[in-house]
């Protein structure tokens, strides 16, 4: 959606439509671009760590294996469990 419309607005239409509180939709999206970003990131840095040591690549990526399914987990269940990401809004009536 952000090819064809302002990002802002495309916020305000997903919040809108899924029925979602801002402060969760707004959770929701920083912790997926969250993973997203260490996850491209990472990525090259590995390969230049691969180049540079001559580790081969399940041995450097399956220690960190673990960290990337946690993330996903913790991202699961903000989306299904809204009340983790609103509570503090709740607590101070926002």
């Amino acid at each position: 959606m952000g090819t064809f419309m302002d990002m802002a607005l495309a916020v305000l239409i997903f919040t809108t439509t899924l029925e979602m509180y801002p402060v969760h939709f707004g959770t929701v999206l920083v912790l997926n671009l969250c993973i997203g970003l260490c996850t491209l990131h990472a990525l090259t840095i590995l390969i230049l760590e691969i180049g540079i040591t001559k580790f081969s690549v399940s041995q450097v990526i399956k220690p960190l294996l673990p960290f990337l399914f946690i993330m996903v987990i913790v991202l699961l269940l903000i989306i299904y469990i809204p009340e983790i990401s609103m509570f503090l809004p709740r607590l101070f009536n926002l």
